[in-house]
């Protein structure tokens, strides 16, 4: 198959893999309670798929994973992660090139950068609105980081498998 197919039908295949995720996190995760806090599968997903492909592709993902997550999940401000998934994709294609070789490490160490720069950036918002208690804010990350990286394995595996397949397709 010509490179240029097996690109579009790879990306249909992460498109619909991350629809399928979304869907997780709507109707199931949503409804796994633990101490206050559901897993939050939109960072990790993002993350996935940037330690598969790469920094550019990451990052491009993000974008468009960002949008989605806006358009279905309230945020703490308007576009916040729009802006935020870009640089989940970016920080976790180049922790894939330069730190851990790609796969399950990879997919958890990229998780967990993923969600300290989400939840960071969260936690400065609530810093400049006035939150005094930043320490319940930071038990409630870390609650929901670990939470989420208990589902990273099957995340991994969805989107690893789509990888080896179109690159034996290739």
């Amino acid at each position: 198959m010509p490179f240029r197919n097996v690109t579009v039908v790879r990306w249909l295949l992460y498109s619909l893999a991350f629809l399928l995720c979304c869907l997780i996190q709507g109707l199931v995760m949503q409804h796994i309670l633990l101490r206050g806090v559901f897993p939050f599968l939109y960072p990790a997903v993002v993350a996935v798929l940037a330690a598969q492909e790469g920094p550019f592709s990451g990052t491009a993902f993000g974008l468009v994973a960002g949008l989605v997550c806006d358009l279905t999940v309230d945020g703490p401000l308007p576009c916040f992660y729009t802006l935020l998934f870009p640089l989940v994709g970016l920080l976790a294609g180049l922790i894939a090139e330069g730190l851990v070789s790609a796969g399950f490490l990879c997919s958890l160490a990229a998780t967990a950068a993923a969600f300290v720069l989400v939840d960071g950036a969260r936690i400065l918002l609530l810093l400049l609105s006035g939150l005094d208690d930043v320490s319940r804010a930071l038990m409630l990350s870390l609650q929901e980081t670990a939470l989420t990286l208990v589902f990273v394995l099957p995340v991994h595996l969805l989107f690893a498998a789509i990888h080896r397949k179109c690159r034996d397709i290739d």
